[in-house]
């Protein structure tokens, strides 16, 4: 269960004076229970954190990367084995742009926790910066949701308090709303399609965030009904509701939908060894022989990238624990690689991966870690950002980009 998984997690990192960022993720991750920090958090039930946990889930839609770095706080844009690298060590989180290869980070996020007025509830707050591809800067928004596009030239955002009851179509070289798309369910979340041109957004009949203090250092979720799935067609502007339940079996009012590889179906997270359920873009369910080929996906309510490297030679387990595995699909050969988490694939040989720093840097630290991008074999690791902390928690939304 849960609360055991969090007992046991929580007593291993007990006598430590500070709480990595992600660590809820990381101990469901390596234990094979994924999901983010709200996935611990089950209904009805208080759930006992450390000081700095709040503020651990991270959004995968992208990467982030660096070389040399120039003047600027450690900032910079250079080149390794013909990978585009682009770095921010400086500042926390990110103001310049994070990239390597094919993929950048599109935004990035701190959450706080707020009451809800006129209730003894609180909710969880997220700020948003999002990319400005014309400077290569990320630019604070007040937004409740924010999704970047593949190309980095929109992102779909959510006005809050959430659930929204429309969708905005965000210019991200000028910040301006270029559409509105209209619900007819509220929607709390919302991720763009491969291929850029659909979004699916997650609906509830209330704020999926919800929580209520349980004495020192536990809370417990408030129940909230996730009633289905909206399909919204950025172009038309138009958007269709599908009733999918709430799996009785996740352990938190937040469970989001996120696209499949080939934007052919949608998928949620499952607790235990079933991880992942799909659905066709009508809501039906898909049956287990014809998801077989989704073995690669590891979305997320951001983006859905492969395990498997472009050009199908290496492909990397969730569920190698610490440190990380590739193999190569070839040749069956392992490589380890001294990293917390693999992220995505920048280009055919070099990964991205969240990465624990200390003196001396082992790479496995699980108190102060960063975004790296490494060979597949754990050679040549660079840094992408600085290094982030229970003081300086932050997370990061990664997506696809132009090639440079």
């Amino acid at each position: 269960m849960t609360g055991s998984l969090l007992s046991d997690t929580m007593r291993d990192w007990a006598d430590e004076a500070a709480v990595p960022p992600d660590l809820a993720d990381r101990a469901l991750h390596v234990r094979g229970f994924r999901g983010r920090s709200q996935g611990l958090r089950r209904h009805g039930i208080a759930v006992p954190l450390v000081a700095g946990l709040a503020t651990a889930a991270v959004v995968v839609a992208g990467l982030a990367v660096g070389g040399t770095w120039g003047p600027r706080h450690g900032s910079g844009v250079t080149s390794a084995a013909g990978l585009d690298l682009r770095a921010d060590l400086g500042d926390q989180p990110p103001q310049r742009l994070v990239a390597a290869g094919a993929v950048a980070v599109g935004a990035v996020y701190t959450t706080r926790l707020g009451p809800i007025p006129g209730s003894t509830w609180s909710t969880m707050h997220y700020r948003w910066s999002v990319v400005d591809p014309g400077s290569g800067t990320y630019r604070p928004t007040d937004w409740a949701w924010v999704s970047v596009a593949p190309g980095l030239d929109r992102a779909a955002v959510l006005e809050g308090p959430l659930p929204a009851s429309r969708i905005g179509i965000v210019d991200t070289r000028t910040g301006e709303v270029t559409r509105w798309i209209t619900t007819d369910h509220p929607v709390a979340s919302v991720a763009w399609s491969p291929t850029s041109d659909e979004l699916v957004a997650t609906a509830y009949e209330s704020d999926p965030d919800q929580q209520m203090s349980e004495g020192k250092d536990a809370f417990r979720m408030r129940q909230v009904e996730r009633s289905g799935f909206v399909l919204a067609d950025a172009t038309a502007g138009t958007a269709t509701f599908h009733a999918v339940p709430a799996s009785t079996d996740w352990p938190s009012s937040r469970n989001d939908f996120s696209w499949t590889l080939d934007g052919t179906r949608v998928w949620e997270q499952k607790a235990g060894d079933a991880r992942m359920a799909f659905f066709d873009l009508t809501g039906a369910p898909a049956q287990r022989d014809d998801v077989s080929a989704y073995d690669g996906n590891i979305g997320t309510t951001s983006a859905s990238m492969s395990r498997v490297s472009p050009d199908g030679r290496f492909r990397f387990s969730i569920d190698s624990g610490i440190p990380t595995q590739i193999t190569d699909t070839k040749t069956g050969a392992t490589y380890r690689q001294q990293a917390l988490q693999l992220l995505a694939w920048a280009d055919d040989e070099h990964v991205i991966a969240l990465a624990g720093c200390e003196q001396p840097c082992t790479g496995t630290a699980e108190f102060r870690n960063q975004l790296v991008v490494m060979r597949y074999d754990g050679t040549d690791v660079v840094p992408l950002t600085g290094r982030r902390t229970g003081d300086n928690s932050w997370s990061f939304a990664l997506a696809m980009r132009d090639a440079p």
